[in-house]
C-alpha cells in the first residue's frame, strides 16, 4: 500500500476526498434545483463507503495495547470537536435566519434537549431518531459508537468471523430494507455502520494476509477489474436511486480496497487517487462533510442563476473546510491527542 507523508494510506485518502466532494455537490444541487432525482443522486452510497474505509483504517491503526479508556478518548477527540463546532454553527445560522425570515428547519431550534442529543452523538443509537441540526452528522454519531464498541471486538475476530458479520448484516439489510442503504430509519443506520465497518475490517485482514489480485490473475486483468469497479461505483454515486441495487454498488467497492501500485504492477487509478489535489481533498474531507450544510443554509448564492450559485457554494465550502481543517480540526486533535501521550497514533 502507498503510504503518504502523513503516514496514511494515500489512495484511501483520495477516495475519501472524492466521496466527501460528491456528498457536498449532491446536497448543494438539491438545495438549488430541488430534492428529486438529480445529478449525484446516489451520493448517499458514499456514507456506506465511509464506513468501509473507517473499518479498514481503524483496523490498521488500532493498537490493542492502548487502554480502552484512552482509545475512547482518542476517538472522541478525533470526531467530537468538529462535530460540536459545526452543530453550533448550524444553530447560530438558523437562529439568524429565523430572525430575518429566512430558511429554518421544521423543528424548534431552541429546544435544548434536541441540541444536546445532537452534540451528544445520540442519532442512530436511541430507539427513535430526532431532528438533526446538521444532517450529515448522523453517520459521525454511528461511527463514533461503533469505533469504540465494535472495532476492539472485531480485531479479535478471525477473518472468517469478520466476513460472517458483514455478510449476515448486509443480507438482513437487503431482505428487510427495500429502500436500500440510504434508508436510515429506526436501526438501519446503525446496521449500515456495522456492516460497512465489518467489511472494511475484513478487507484489511485480506490485505494484511498478503492477498493480491495480481497473484491470482494477470496484472492487466487486475487493473481492468479495479478500473471497471471504480467506474461502476461512480455511476452508482451519480445515478442510483434508493433501491436494492444499492447492495451491488457496495460489493463493487471491494476491488478498490485491493489497489496496488508499484514498478512491477503500475496502476493509474492509484496514482490519480494519490495525487496532490486528491490528497488535499482527503485531508479536508471530514471538514467538508460537516461544513457544506452550513454554506447551503447560510444563503450564499448568486442572482445570476443556479449554476453560478453551485460554483460559489462549492468553492465556499472547500475554502471554509480548508481553513477549518488547518486552524481547528487538526490543531485541536493534535493538542488533545498530546494530552494522552499518543502522538504516534492517527
Amino acid at each position: 500500500m502507498i503510504i503518504s507523508k502523513t503516514g496514511r494510506v494515500a489512495f484511501l485518502d483520495g477516495i475519501r476526498g472524492l466521496l466527501a466532494a460528491t456528498v457536498a455537490i449532491n446536497h448543494i444541487i438539491g438545495s438549488l434545483y430541488g430534492w428529486g432525482f438529480r445529478p449525484f443522486n446516489g451520493a448517499y452510497l458514499a456514507v456506506n463507503y465511509f464506513f468501509i474505509l473507517s473499518g479498514f483504517v481503524l483496523s490498521l491503526t488500532y493498537r490493542s495495547e492502548i487502554p480502552w479508556i484512552k482509545y475512547i478518548c482518542l476517538r472522541l477527540f478525533r470526531l467530537w470537536p468538529l462535530h460540536f463546532i459545526t452543530t453550533l454553527g448550524m444553530f447560530l445560522i438558523y437562529a439568524y435566519n429565523k430572525g430575518h425570515g429566512r430558511y429554518v428547519p421544521d423543528f424548534n431550534i431552541f429546544d435544548l434537549k434536541i441540541f444536546l442529543l445532537n452534540v451528544g452523538f445520540m442519532h442512530g443509537i436511541l430507539p427513535s431518531n430526532f431532528p438533526l441540526f446538521n444532517d450529515p452528522s448522523w453517520s459521525i454519531s454511528i461511527e463514533f459508537w461503533l469505533s469504540i464498541m465494535l472495532i476492539p471486538v472485531l480485531i479479535r475476530f478471525n477473518t472468517v468471523g469478520k466476513f460472517i458479520l458483514f455478510f449476515t448484516s448486509y443480507m438482513y439489510f437487503l431482505i428487510f430494507n427495500a429502500g436500500g442503504v440510504g434508508n436510515i430509519d429506526h436501526y438501519f443506520g446503525l446496521l449500515s455502520g456495522i456492516s460497512g465497518i465489518s467489511l472494511g475490517a475484513f478487507m484489511y485482514d485480506v490485505r494484511n494476509r498478503g492477498f493480491s489480485l495480481y497473484s491470482v490473475m494477470k496484472p492487466s486483468h487486475a487493473n481492468y477489474m479495479i478500473y471497471s469497479a471504480f467506474i461502476f461505483v461512480l455511476v452508482g454515486i451519480y445515478s442510483q436511486d434508493h433501491n436494492r441495487l444499492d447492495f451491488l454498488y457496495i460489493v463493487a467497492f471491494i476491488p478498490l480496497m485491493l489497489i496496488e501500485d508499484s514498478d512491477l504492477y503500475p496502476n493509474l487509478l492509484s496514482r490519480l487517487l494519490s495525487s496532490a489535489p486528491l490528497q488535499w481533498m482527503g485531508y479536508i474531507s471530514f471538514s467538508l462533510y460537516l461544513i457544506h450544510s452550513s454554506v447551503i443554509v447560510s444563503g450564499i448564492s448568486s442572482p445570476h442563476g443556479h449554476f453560478l450559485s453551485l460554483v460559489i457554494e462549492m468553492t465556499a465550502a472547500i475554502f471554509l473546510s480548508t481553513v477549518t481543517c488547518e486552524l481547528f480540526e487538526q490543531p485541536s486533535y493534535r493538542f488533545l491527542k498530546a494530552r494522552l501521550n499518543l502522538g504516534r497514533i492517527r
